[in-house]
């Protein structure tokens, strides 16, 4: 059965401040599929702010810049400060999928939480 689901995907460092966060909501039927938009939005959130960060990090620790290990390096990086939360949309107020994503940027991620959603995000990673 597919339901509504807040997905709040942010950098791990500093929890979404400065606008480095990203969020929805979206039509799910699995935790899989949640997962898995989750972890790209995350990676899309770093990819955006940080990247030539790992990239300098890594070539303090020496790495060349086109071997495998310096990818590798900033990928790992990336992944370790990825982060995100799941609601579940639990009240809709009738309001579609596309009415819930303008409330959801006209009002933020904590009053939509508020609003609409089971306070308590799932546990799935």
């Amino acid at each position: 059965m597919f339901k509504f689901y807040l997905i709040h995907a942010y950098e791990n460092q500093y929890g979404g401040l400065h606008g480095r966060e990203d969020f929805c909501v979206i039509e799910a039927e699995d935790k899989d599929s949640l997962k898995e938009v989750a972890n790209e939005m995350a990676e899309g959130v770093i990819a955006e702010w940080n990247y030539s960060g790992y990239e300098d990090e890594a070539i303090e620790e020496g790495l060349e810049e086109d071997s495998p290990e310096f990818e590798d390096f900033c990928l790992e990086r990336m992944r370790e400060d990825k982060a995100f939360d799941i609601y579940e949309v639990i009240d809709t107020k009738n309001l579609s999928l596309d009415e819930l994503n303008i409330e959801l940027n006209q009002f933020g991620v904590k009053d939509f939480v508020i609003d609409h959603c089971n306070k308590e995000a799932l546990s799935i990673y």
